[in-house]
């Protein structure tokens, strides 16, 4: 009888040793095959950076929208004389809103619409005056003109012709025409500081 014990141990331990086996067996599949569907998902996300690499990047001023023909909303910098009577800041600090076409121009159209913009009796009674529309400047005003602005490392290159020299006379003037036209500019990221041309003939005294 304790012979058929010991046969039925030893079974039983074989058979458990068996099941064992299988059981490692079955894990070792389960194993690999999440291992291999994890190298194939590894490799899909591969493929999806590579093709996000190949696209082209294109950089764009922040305020334009996703559609190159549409108008924008940018700002135009006045001075505002209500808050400074004495003009003892000759800076351009404030700024109203207006709409210009998102294109190629973008920057010199901008620039352009500073000299030409008329302010609202809602802005004007705030203290703002468009001194770029200077009645008294009119004749001067009249040649005028921004030929064309350029933009390298950050430093726009605003080209004006003023043979009349409306943007001079009066230092604390120059500087409020020129504050203008800075502030409007350097809104956008791409323009950090600004340069005029030529040189000794704008924004005098």
């Amino acid at each position: 009888m304790s012979k058929l014990f010991k046969i039925v141990g030893i079974t039983a331990v074989f058979i458990l040793l068996i099941g064992l086996i299988i059981m490692q067996f079955i894990s070792f599949g389960a194993i690999n095959s999440i291992h291999n569907e994890v190298l194939s998902i590894d490799e899909r996300i591969t493929n999806v950076e590579q093709d996000i690499k190949q696209q082209p990047i294109t950089v764009t001023p922040s305020v334009n929208p996703t559609n190159s023909n549409e108008y924008i909303t940018i700002k135009l910098y006045y001075k505002n004389y209500k808050s400074d009577p004495d003009v003892m800041d000759c800076s351009a600090k404030d700024f109203v809103l207006r709409q210009v076409k998102n294109d190629d121009n973008l920057f010199l159209n901008t620039a352009k619409l500073l000299l030409t913009n008329e302010l609202t009796a809602t802005e004007l009674n705030t203290g703002l005056i468009a001194d770029y529309l200077d009645p008294d400047y009119a004749a001067r005003k009249a040649k005028l003109s921004i030929d064309e602005i350029t933009v390298t490392n950050k430093i726009a290159t605003v080209e004006i012709s003023d043979p009349l020299q409306f943007t001079s006379g009066g230092s604390c003037r120059g500087g409020i025409l020129a504050s203008a036209l800075v502030n409007t500019l350097k809104q956008f990221d791409e323009i950090n500081s600004v340069n005029f041309l030529p040189t000794d003939e704008l924004f005098q005294p």
